[in-house]
Formats: structure tokens, C-alpha cells, sequence
């Protein structure tokens, strides 16, 4: 669990940094539509918090994002997932779940997944 909070505490505080980032560009827009699934209570509660505080909430329309009506949802979710275990590679910050599911190695890792998605998506 104190993991997980870890994690969720550094996910609050890079979307805050991305939102600060670009927040003119997030406030050329009148209303900003947030689609999200739902899957995790704690990931809700962190983009909740991010935005909320970056943006105004009458700003913020929250959509459900389920995987059954929004497919292009889950292949986003899916090159973010890769994106994000590339950097936790990088950083040596990799997790039990991430190396069960792809693997032991970065080197594995990047050959088997993502080196065929940027390829992919280069083109």
C-alpha cells in the first residue's frame, strides 16, 4: 500500500506540473472533457485533485470512458502504459507487476514492446 501512495502522490504531482505547463492551452478551451473509466478509486481520486486544482471545476466535464464503448481508449491506455514502464525502466523504478507482465529486463522490455509500438507509430 505504501507503494501504491507513492505512486499516486508522484501521479498527482506530474499531472499538476503538466497542467501548470500548458495551462494556456487548457484555458483556450471553454469547457476540458476528461474521460476516465473508473478502473482504480485512487487513480480518480488523483486526476480529480490535478485538475481541480490547476483548472476550474465548471471548467471540467467528467465522461465515463468505458472500455466496451471507447476502443481507442484502451489502445491510448495502452501506449501511455508502455511510455510510462519506459520511464519507470530509465528511472530503476520499475515494479513487481511490471516486471511479471513485461518481463525482467529493459532490454526485453523495449524489443518485445516498445521498440513495434514507435515503430508503428513513426509511420
Amino acid at each position: 500500500m505504501q507503494g501504491e501512495s507513492k505512486y499516486i502522490a508522484r501521479l498527482k504531482k506530474d499531472l499538476v506540473v503538466f497542467l501548470s505547463n500548458n495551462l494556456d492551452y487548457f484555458q483556450s478551451f471553454d469547457k476540458v472533457k476528461i474521460y476516465y473509466d473508473d478502473g482504480q478509486q485512487t487513480i480518480t481520486n488523483a486526476l480529480h485533485a490535478a485538475f481541480e486544482y490547476e483548472l476550474s471545476k465548471q471548467a471540467l466535464m467528467y465522461r465515463n470512458a468505458s472500455p466496451k464503448e471507447y476502443r481507442l481508449s484502451q489502445v491510448a491506455d495502452y501506449l501511455c502504459t508502455l511510455e510510462l514502464t519506459a520511464l519507470k525502466f530509465d528511472a530503476c523504478e520499475i515494479t513487481s507487476t511490471d516486471e511479471v507482465f513485461f518481463g525482467l529486463s529493459a532490454t526485453t522490455f523495449k524489443r518485445d514492446y516498445l521498440k513495434k509500438v514507435r515503430k508503428k507509430l513513426a509511420k
